[in-house]
């Protein structure tokens, strides 16, 4: 089908998982820092890794269409709804509050 419409396609790997695989624990739920410091550093990956993809994309002058697996939101589902304010205010770029 994208060669019929002549698009570009491009499949964004996790970024959790190049986390774990690279040898990081993930942090037990109780440990709320620790927690919150691992969503940190997932969500300002997931960020740069879009970031990147886009330009890469804009880049090839063709007609391209990004998937994204998970994205920055999917962090909600593992970190306590009273750390999104903090995940937000560390990252400088979350900005959409959550309808919980």
């Amino acid at each position: 089908l994208a060669s019929r419409l002549n698009l570009r396609v491009f499949v964004a790997p996790e970024v959790a998982p190049l986390l774990l695989n690279s040898g990081f624990s993930a942090p037990s739920a109780t440990d709320t820092e620790a927690l919150l410091q691992f969503e940190i550093g997932v969500t300002e990956l997931q960020l740069q890794l879009e970031a990147s993809l886009v330009r890469l994309a804009k880049a090839t002058r063709q007609r391209c269409v990004l998937i994204y697996g998970r994205g920055v939101l999917d962090v909600a589902a593992y970190l306590p709804r009273g750390q999104w304010a903090a995940l937000a205010a560390a990252t400088g770029e979350v900005q959409r509050p959550l309808d919980w």
